[in-house]
């Protein structure tokens, strides 16, 4: 196990022997969205004010600038779901859900335990092809 995959397990493992504790952080984007990062699941859930077609094209977009290779993708007009890898080979999932006729929920993970700021650079890249 890497020395940063120890500090996380430790850390998720401390936080969940406190009584009450939240595990959510919880903040604004530059544009006024708001995405919410999940310590226990690795996950930054976003909702752009935007179709599922846009949101989609500005995901594919954001993720090939970002020199992410993509791998598989599926998408319906139930939601989409698109997977990557990161050039050190770690995965990256992008899960895409409307939740009304312009807007999208959209959640990333990046490698097995998540990376929060490598998911909010996914986020803010997204939000600047919308």
């Amino acid at each position: 196990m890497s020395r940063k995959s120890a500090r996380v397990t430790g850390l998720i493992l401390g936080l969940m022997l406190l009584p009450g504790c939240t595990l959510f952080w919880v903040g604004a984007g530059a544009g006024g969205g708001v995405g919410t990062y999940a310590y226990v699941t690795g996950e930054l859930k976003r909702e752009y004010h935007a179709s599922l077609n846009r949101t989609w094209a500005a995901t594919v977009q954001a993720l090939k600038a970002l020199e992410l290779r993509v791998e598989e993708t599926q998408k319906d007009q139930l939601g989409g779901k698109i997977e990557a890898r990161r050039g050190d080979g770690e995965a990256v999932k992008v899960a895409l859900e409307p939740t009304a006729h312009d807007r999208t929920l959209v959640k990333i993970r990046v490698g097995f335990f998540g990376d929060r700021g490598a998911s909010e650079r996914i986020g803010k890249a997204i939000e600047t092809r919308l």
